[in-house]
């Protein structure tokens, strides 16, 4: 069975829910005409995105969106990267880690970890996997 998926870049963007300082901060007041745009308020400046997650959504959610197809592509024999990219204090480090004292709130490394060790033990006996992972 020949692996075909869209190899493009894509770009999402994760919303965490605001604190008191974001709430008061009215420059960074945002509204979502659709589920892949953000319209900045004050600039009428419209952001475009392959997917928004807003505060709601979970870290599985963003997992299975984001990351699962990328994994599914390296463990047929592409490269993937997953680049977390933003303000200090934006919600990168919990995206990406989460809280490992907490499995709902997993983040994409340890996810990303548990998916390729899973699939790759249940491997038939003739197929070899050598593991490699980079982290920055």
């Amino acid at each position: 069975m020949a692996f075909q998926q869209n190899m493009n870049i894509k770009v999402c963007c994760r919303i965490r829910g605001q604190n008191e300082e974001d709430k008061r901060a009215l420059d960074h007041s945002y509204s979502f005409p659709d589920e892949k745009s953000m319209l900045h308020l004050p600039s009428d400046k419209v952001y475009t995105f392959d997917q928004i997650f807003d505060q709601n959504s979970s870290q599985e959610q963003v997992y299975n969106d984001v990351a699962r197809p990328i994994v599914t592509s390296v463990l047929a024999g592409f490269n993937g990267t997953i680049l977390a990219y933003g303000q200090t204090s934006s919600g990168k480090t919990y995206t990406m880690e989460g809280d490992v004292s907490d499995n709902d709130k997993l983040g994409i490394i340890p996810r990303v970890a548990h998916d390729i060790f899973s699939r790759t033990e249940s491997l038939d006996d003739k197929t070899k996997s050598e593991i490699k992972v980079s982290i920055k």
